[in-house]
């Protein structure tokens, strides 16, 4: 259970609050004070059962969270879900920060919270001039500390995690700008902030292995595979701002062995939006095979996802690249002139400009 993720909130760090059951007035509080001082929130207010899958969905919480508050108390010491939650925060090396709610003595907290320092949220003799305030003050400048790190640090592990998901196939990896970027992130890790999880750099390593493979500096712009690239590049610039599968692309979201004709169509059933990528000489392309124009033949993927979703009458998006014209209504077939009375938008792939 991954949280639902609107646009209003994308622009804030998600915070997951970890505490005892026994805490949990507090934990209220503190994440009604978070809200008002423009964090969004992550904490699980419902009962833990043993025959539920727990770990999952607190696993998927702790994941997308860009920091995580663990509530110390003696109640939470001796907590067994906690303590599970600080282990699963570590493998996921998110930032963490420990919060004392109130005094005790005795009790032992996780060994990795006591090696890093307690913010406090009463008033602490050691502590002059703790509180609740000065707490909070104190908790909302570290969380703020390399923000910017921090949320592309949750983006690239749950990139990484779709990855692994997926068997780790290539169409989840990383493209283009993208992997320098992912690693100019990696170089400039903050000293203060958490380091990259194994999986994150061999997400990016195999990135970079791959863009490598398919020699795309080389790759000419009217080539299949140029042709291919602004697409995945879309793909993933959608997919970085809409929740997991809610964006799909042809061939690369199709499993192995599936008939894709049934899986196209099914699809466009569901969709409430369809882009057309149109290239220069789209119109034209031919498959290498017979030499036909790959318009001309009915079972040609384009044409069943264009004539799908005319059928539907959804909205469809012809995405013009890199000044390619819309094509003449005599380059179409007769199923899919109606394509070209449709708003066109323009994108110059070059500069992904638009994207």
């Amino acid at each position: 259970m991954a949280p639902q993720q609107t646009g209003q909130s994308d622009s804030k760090l998600r915070v997951f609050i970890s505490y005892s059951r026994d805490d949990l007035e507090f934990a209220d509080q503190l994440d009604a004070a978070l809200n008002v001082c423009g964090f969004e929130c992550l904490i699980e207010r419902h009962g833990i059962s043993g025959v539920e899958d727990w770990k999952q969905r607190l696993g998927d919480l702790i994941s997308w969270a860009d920091a995580v508050v663990f509530v110390v108390s003696p109640s939470s010491a001796r907590s067994e879900i906690m303590a599970w939650e600080v282990e699963e925060a570590a493998r996921f090396s998110k930032r963490i920060l420990p919060v004392r709610c109130r005094p005790f003595e005795g009790e032992q907290s996780s060994p990795l919270l006591r090696a890093l320092n307690y913010i406090f949220f009463y008033k602490e003799p050691k502590v002059p001039g703790s509180g609740f305030g000065t707490g909070l003050a104190a908790l909302v400048t570290a969380l703020n500390t390399d923000f910017d790190w921090s949320r592309e640090h949750t983006r690239y592990l749950q990139r990484a995690i779709e990855w692994e998901a997926s068997g780790r196939r290539v169409n989840r990896l990383l493209s283009g700008n993208d992997i320098l970027e992912a690693k100019a992130w990696v170089r400039d890790r903050p000293r203060s902030a958490p380091q990259p999880t194994d999986l994150q750099l061999d997400f990016i390593r195999a990135s970079e292995k791959e863009a490598a493979a398919m020699g795309l500096a080389g790759a000419p712009r009217t080539s299949p595979l140029a042709r291919k690239w602004p697409a995945r590049q879309i793909y993933e610039a959608f997919s970085r701002h809409l929740p997991h599968g809610q964006v799909f692309m042809d061939i690369d979201s199709i499993p192995p062995g599936a008939d894709f004709v049934e899986i196209l169509q099914g699809q466009v059933r569901q969709c409430e939006i369809v882009l057309v990528l149109v290239g220069l000489g789209w119109a034209g392309y031919t498959d290498p095979k017979t030499g036909q124009r790959r318009l001309e033949n009915p079972k040609d993927f384009v044409r069943i996802e264009i004539c799908a979703a005319l059928s539907r009458g959804i909205p469809i998006i012809p995405v013009l690249l890199d000044g390619a014209p819309m094509p003449d209504v005599e380059q179409l077939p007769e199923d899919m002139r109606e394509l070209v009375r449709r708003q066109a938008e323009f994108v110059e792939y070059r500069t992904r400009r638009g994207c």
